[in-house]
C-alpha cells in the first residue's frame, strides 16, 4: 500500500518584520518585483513539519508497512497548486491509495490536533468588481456619475448576499478587502475597483452566491 503526505508551500509578497533570526531576507518575488517575500500563512511550518516526518521515517523504517510519498505542493495561494500537480500527472507517476494533509491553526493548544469528518478548509475565489462612472470636479457632483457612491452601495448590498440567500446551516463568506479609486481630494474619479474574497464549502452554495453577486 502507498499513502501520500502533503505539505503546501508558497512565498507570498509579504515583508517579514518580526526581527526573528529566521525571518525571510528575500526581496524579489517571482515576477521580479522588489517586494518582501516570506512563507507566510503557515507555509514555512508546513514544510518544516514534512521535512521532520521525512527524517523520522528515514530513521525508523521498521514502522513502515508500505510506501509513503512526501508531496511538497507549490503555489497554494491561488496559483493552481494541487490542481496543477494532478493535471501534470503526479498520481499517474506515483499512484497512491490516500493523501493526508494538515494545516496549522494558532488557536489550538501546542501538542493537540483537530480531526474532522467533513470539509474544514473552504474553497476560495477572488472577487473583482470594476465600476465605470463619469468623473469630474467634486464641486459639481451633479455633472458626474460617481463610482465611489455606487461602490459604497455595492459593498453594503453584498452583505445581504449570504445573510439572505444562504441557509443558516450552510455557510459562505463574502469579504471586500481592497477598495481603489481616485487620486486627489477634489476630483470625482472615473472608476473604482473593489476586490475581495469569496469562500464556501459547497459548490452549490458557491454557484448561488456568485449568481446573487452578479445580480
Amino acid at each position: 500500500p502507498t499513502i501520500a503526505l502533503r505539505a503546501d508551500m508558497d512565498a507570498l509578497p509579504v515583508e517579514e518584520k518580526t526581527g526573528l533570526s529566521y525571518a525571510s531576507k528575500a526581496r524579489t518575488n517571482y515576477l521580479g518585483n522588489d517586494v518582501g517575500v516570506m512563507h507566510a500563512s503557515g507555509h514555512d511550518a508546513h514544510v518544516a513539519v514534512l521535512m521532520g516526518v521525512a527524517e523520522f521515517l528515514a530513521k525508523n523504517r521498521r514502522f513502515l508497512k508500505g510506501n509513503v510519498l512526501l508531496i511538497f505542493q507549490p503555489a497554494e495561494e491561488g496559483g493552481g497548486g494541487g490542481r496543477v500537480m494532478v493535471e501534470e500527472g503526479i498520481f499517474d507517476k506515483f499512484p497512491c491509495q490516500a493523501v493526508y494533509g494538515m494545516h496549522n491553526f494558532p488557536g489550538i493548544a501546542e501538542g493537540q490536533f483537530a480531526v474532522h469528518d467533513t470539509a474544514v478548509m473552504a474553497a476560495n475565489e477572488t472577487l473583482k468588481i470594476n465600476i465605470k462612472g463619469k468623473g469630474g470636479h467634486a464641486a459639481m457632483p451633479d455633472q458626474c456619475i460617481d463610482p465611489v457612491v455606487v461602490g459604497a452601495q455595492i459593498i453594503s448590498a453584498l452583505q445581504s448576499v449570504v445573510a439572505r440567500n444562504v441557509a443558516p446551516l450552510n455557510s459562505a463568506v463574502v469579504s471586500i478587502t481592497m477598495v481603489n479609486a481616485g487620486t486627489v481630494s477634489n476630483v470625482v474619479p472615473d472608476d473604482m475597483q473593489l476586490t475581495g474574497s469569496l469562500r464556501y464549502f459547497s459548490k452549490e452554495v458557491g454557484d448561488k452566491v456568485k449568481e446573487k453577486i452578479k445580480n
